[in-house]
């Protein structure tokens, strides 16, 4: 049986949401303090990762982020900002 490592990769600290069990809106980050989305093709192969944030839709870049990620990444999003990805579906 093949072993799969799974993690969660937290794109970003900024959302748009004020949910009443998370305070993450409250100290969100900056876009210049995200990682870049190139650094995200250096994770090793075999991974399944959950992208997740804050909201992570909200990111400018997340398109690339998801393509660079996939197959082997889902997303975890409020979904106020899923249009975003139309396309893929």
């Amino acid at each position: 049986m093949k072993n799969i490592v799974q993690g969660s990769l937290i794109t970003t600290f900024r959302c748009n949401a004020k949910c009443n069990m998370c305070n993450i809106w409250k100290h969100q980050t900056k876009p210049t303090e995200e990682i870049d989305p190139s650094y995200y093709e250096k994770l090793p192969a075999g991974l399944r990762i959950n992208i997740t944030g804050g909201e992570a839709t909200i990111r400018q870049d997340i398109d690339r982020i998801f393509e660079i990620l996939y197959p082997k990444s889902s997303l975890d999003a409020s979904g106020g900002q899923i249009h975003i990805f139309d396309a893929w579906i």
